[in-house]
């Protein structure tokens, strides 16, 4: 059996790079850079969502650096660590809303990863014969 699994695995990539290579060009559906994916992520069904949070994230910023200002101009303990605080909340938020931007960026490539995945798939199933066809 282990004799076969590599003749099987050379004859899948032979039957899928013969065929599905030039199907799979013509889709249109390319690796995208981080700048395209983050606009596609504007475009998306929840353009609102990610418009209100990218305005919260940048507040976040606004306040975090404010806060960190008013760290160093404080000369009480209590206002320093009231500062602290503050700062400490607002980089949780940044880190928060960034994971979220990034991972709906991520899924959108995985998306597209799993339909050409799906494609390469009815391919080998096409090639292989293991579609039977019903009148």
């Amino acid at each position: 059996m282990d004799n076969k699994t590599p003749e099987l695995d050379e004859s899948i990539k032979n039957a899928l790079k013969a065929h599905s290579d030039s199907i799979i060009d013509n889709t249109g559906v390319d690796n995208k850079s981080a700048s395209e994916d983050l606009v596609a992520l504007y475009h998306s069904q929840y353009r609102n969502l990610f418009i209100w949070t990218t305005i919260k994230w940048a507040m976040s910023i606004l306040t975090a650096i404010f806060c960190l200002y008013q760290f160093f101009q404080q000369e009480s303990t209590m206002g320093m660590i009231a500062y602290a605080t503050l700062f400490i909340c607002c980089a949780l938020a940044i880190c928060t809303i960034y994971i979220l931007l990034w991972t709906s960026m991520n899924k959108n490539a995985i998306n597209r990863d799993l339909k050409r995945l799906e494609l390469q798939t009815a391919l080998l199933i096409k090639q292989i014969g293991l579609v039977t066809k019903q009148p």
